[in-house]
């Protein structure tokens, strides 16, 4: 910004409140990913019970507990700080005194680079989840193959 222009803050509030917003939507769909990869791990280890229990099958399903910790991780990673929102400047501050809007821009600026790092950190957990859900999910169907092998004759 150039010296002595003036600035209209309400403006650059809105500006920074839809990018604090994007932010929040952001973290939903990684919540929504995770509650979904959840209820197949969860079902994953349900379904393991079901078909020819053995002791392989059963210790590979315990590594069915690594993506559910990553999942874990992942919902217990809890946002520092709290942006104001427009409702709430509105109803406090109805004139929109301009102290009042740099301090909102001010503590949402803070939030957008706290609330950042939450939100990637909660995405590498997402990651890890699922990678580790895939490679349990391949190791317990290549070891119900060789069960199946094992107890199933080649030929007649």
């Amino acid at each position: 910004m150039a010296e002595g222009l003036p600035v209209d803050y309400r403006y650059l509030y809105e500006l920074i409140h839809d990018r604090f917003v994007r932010g929040e939507e952001r973290g939903k769909s990684v919540d929504a990913k995770l509650a979904a990869l959840l209820t197949g791990v969860v079902a994953a280890i349900g379904f393991s019970f079901r078909i020819n229990l053995s002791v392989i099958s059963a210790a590979i399903t315990l590594f069915y507990f690594v993506p559910l910790a990553l999942i874990a991780l992942a919902y217990t990673t809890k946002l520092r700080e709290v942006a104001p929102t427009v409702n709430s400047i509105d109803r406090s501050f109805p004139v929109y005194p301009v102290s009042t809007v740099i301090e909102a821009i001010a503590a949402m600026r803070a939030a957008i680079a706290v609330n950042a790092a939450k939100y990637e950190q909660k995405s590498v957990y997402l990651d890890y989840a699922v990678i580790a859900t895939l490679a349990v999910t391949l190791v317990a169907l290549l070891a119900q193959l060789l069960i199946a092998l094992k107890f199933v004759p080649l030929a007649p």
